[in-house]
Protein backbone atom coordinates (compact mmCIF):
# COMPACT_ATOMS: atom_id res chain seq x y z
CA UNK A 1 0.00 0.00 0.00
CA UNK A 2 1.25 3.27 -1.11
CA UNK A 3 1.34 6.65 0.89
CA UNK A 4 -1.67 8.21 -1.21
CA UNK A 5 -3.46 4.85 -0.40
CA UNK A 6 -2.69 5.04 3.34
CA UNK A 7 -4.33 8.60 3.36
CA UNK A 8 -7.13 7.68 1.70
CA UNK A 9 -7.99 4.78 3.70
CA UNK A 10 -7.79 7.08 6.84
CA UNK A 11 -9.90 10.15 5.11
CA UNK A 12 -12.45 7.73 4.35
CA UNK A 13 -12.22 6.49 7.99
CA UNK A 14 -12.77 9.72 9.53
CA UNK A 15 -15.79 10.33 6.78
CA UNK A 16 -17.34 6.99 7.68
CA UNK A 17 -16.88 7.98 11.69
CA UNK A 18 -18.60 11.65 10.79
CA UNK A 19 -21.38 10.59 8.96
CA UNK A 20 -21.74 7.52 11.93
CA UNK A 21 -21.70 9.92 14.41
CA UNK A 22 -23.69 12.85 12.15
CA UNK A 23 -26.42 9.75 12.35
CA UNK A 24 -26.58 9.82 16.20
CA UNK A 25 -27.19 13.19 16.17
CA UNK A 26 -23.21 13.84 17.91
CA UNK A 27 -24.38 12.14 20.78
CA UNK A 28 -21.74 9.30 21.13
CA UNK A 29 -17.86 9.87 22.74
CA UNK A 30 -14.88 9.72 20.04
CA UNK A 31 -13.88 6.99 22.34
CA UNK A 32 -15.36 3.82 24.08
CA UNK A 33 -15.25 4.36 27.48
CA UNK A 34 -16.35 0.85 28.18
CA UNK A 35 -14.50 -2.73 28.06
CA UNK A 36 -11.14 -2.81 29.16
CA UNK A 37 -9.60 0.19 28.26
CA UNK A 38 -9.77 3.60 26.98
CA UNK A 39 -6.44 3.49 25.10
CA UNK A 40 -6.17 1.01 22.84
CA UNK A 41 -2.80 -1.07 23.33
CA UNK A 42 -1.33 -4.38 21.98
CA UNK A 43 -2.43 -7.45 23.94
CA UNK A 44 0.99 -8.92 24.33
CA UNK A 45 3.65 -6.77 24.58
CA UNK A 46 1.23 -3.93 26.32
CA UNK A 47 2.12 -0.95 24.42
CA UNK A 48 -0.15 2.05 24.06
CA UNK A 49 -1.27 3.20 20.25
CA UNK A 50 -0.90 6.96 19.58
CA UNK A 51 -1.96 9.11 16.92
CA UNK A 52 -4.29 8.40 14.30
CA UNK A 53 -4.39 4.93 15.78
CA UNK A 54 -6.07 5.74 18.23
CA UNK A 55 -8.49 7.43 16.90
CA UNK A 56 -8.91 4.06 14.23
CA UNK A 57 -9.13 1.47 16.49
CA UNK A 58 -11.16 3.19 18.98
CA UNK A 59 -13.64 3.18 16.25
CA UNK A 60 -13.45 0.34 15.11
CA UNK A 61 -14.59 -1.03 18.71
CA UNK A 62 -17.23 1.48 18.80
CA UNK A 63 -18.42 0.21 15.32
CA UNK A 64 -18.18 -3.45 15.25
CA UNK A 65 -19.09 -3.48 19.72
CA UNK A 66 -16.14 -4.90 21.02
CA UNK A 67 -15.94 -5.84 24.51
CA UNK A 68 -11.61 -4.97 24.18
CA UNK A 69 -9.45 -2.40 23.15
CA UNK A 70 -6.76 -4.89 22.83
CA UNK A 71 -4.89 -5.96 20.04
CA UNK A 72 -2.24 -8.26 18.02
CA UNK A 73 -0.79 -9.55 15.32
CA UNK A 74 -1.17 -12.71 13.44
CA UNK A 75 2.27 -13.38 14.07
CA UNK A 76 1.90 -12.83 18.20
CA UNK A 77 -1.67 -14.58 17.50
CA UNK A 78 0.10 -17.43 16.05
CA UNK A 79 2.60 -17.58 18.88
CA UNK A 80 0.24 -18.09 21.08
CA UNK A 81 -1.30 -21.07 18.74
CA UNK A 82 -4.58 -19.20 18.49
CA UNK A 83 -6.96 -19.28 16.15
CA UNK A 84 -9.02 -16.66 13.95
CA UNK A 85 -12.81 -16.82 14.06
CA UNK A 86 -13.85 -17.53 10.68
CA UNK A 87 -14.78 -14.38 8.92
CA UNK A 88 -12.93 -12.26 10.90
CA UNK A 89 -10.86 -9.02 9.28
CA UNK A 90 -7.82 -7.43 10.54
CA UNK A 91 -8.23 -3.82 11.78
CA UNK A 92 -5.74 -1.28 10.02
CA UNK A 93 -3.20 0.31 11.69
CA UNK A 94 -0.38 3.13 10.63
CA UNK A 95 3.19 1.99 11.07
CA UNK A 96 5.67 4.90 11.08
CA UNK A 97 9.93 5.27 11.16
CA UNK A 98 12.17 7.37 10.42
CA UNK A 99 15.35 7.02 8.58
CA UNK A 100 18.36 9.26 9.15
CA UNK A 101 20.27 9.82 5.91
CA UNK A 102 24.09 11.50 5.85
CA UNK A 103 23.74 14.71 3.69
CA UNK A 104 27.12 14.14 2.14
CA UNK A 105 26.46 10.41 0.94
CA UNK A 106 23.20 9.89 1.35
CA UNK A 107 23.56 7.11 2.78
CA UNK A 108 21.29 5.26 5.99
CA UNK A 109 22.82 6.52 9.21
CA UNK A 110 19.69 5.65 11.41
CA UNK A 111 21.48 2.83 13.16
CA UNK A 112 24.21 5.22 14.40
CA UNK A 113 21.84 7.95 15.94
Amino acid sequence: MNTQQIYDKITNTIIEMLETHKENNFSESWISLTGDSVLAKNAVSKHVYSGINQLLLNYYVQKFNYSYNSWMTFKQLSGLNAKIRKGSKAAFVVFKSVMYLDAKSNRNITKFI
